[in-house]
């Protein structure tokens, strides 16, 4: 257990990073998520049980944070994941709108991670990974990278498995290649 560490997952789907972080044998302190698909959150609480489901992350807000992570007052590290929609991002919809569209909800990550998590937790370390669709345009992927503060890795897990399915992830921190991984 890492009793002082809180995942934070936005956009959560059925929790990958909490299942990442269980093959690693982690298991944060606290576990939020930010979520309102009903299948998502389905898998979800029947993988996750103890799992604190916030909600639409546009409702979020400093008070919601501290509320459910009352029981848990020692965070030390915040880990924020977030994989926010991409149709509009995605290079195979012609008619996509960018940044405009849906793709804008990346404005509610970076308001938790530079307003809310700082505020409700001044002492924690916050680190960030974010993904999104590699196909998105340069254009979009400045902007993205702009506004993350950072340059994307791309990586595409067919190194390690036969699975295509290439992404742009951006990260507070610098990943280093493995003999049988490459980013």
């Amino acid at each position: 257990s890492a009793e002082h560490v809180m995942l934070v997952e936005v956009f959560s789907g059925i929790q990958g990073a909490r299942r990442a972080l269980e093959v690693l044998g982690i298991r944060p302190g606290l576990n939020l998520s930010c979520e309102i698909d009903e299948h998502a959150l389905r898998v979800s609480k029947q993988n996750y049980p103890e799992a604190i489901e916030l909600g639409d992350i546009s409702q979020l807000t400093v008070e919601k944070l501290l509320e459910a992570a009352s029981d848990n007052v020692r965070i030390e590290q915040i880990l924020l994941v977030a994989g926010w929609p991409c149709q509009e991002l995605s290079g195979l919809n012609a008619e996509g709108l960018g940044l405009a569209g849906r793709s804008g909800l990346i404005s509610e990550l970076i308001k938790l991670e530079t307003v809310l998590l700082p505020r409700a937790f001044p002492d924690a370390n916050i680190e960030r990974l974010a993904e999104n669709v590699s196909s998105m345009s340069d254009e979009n992927c400045q902007k993205v990278s702009t506004l993350l503060h950072s340059k994307p890795y791309h990586i595409c897990p067919s190194d390690l498995w036969p699975v295509r399915r290439p992404r742009y992830y951006w990260s507070t921190w610098q990943l280093k290649p493995a003999a049988d991984f490459r980013i």
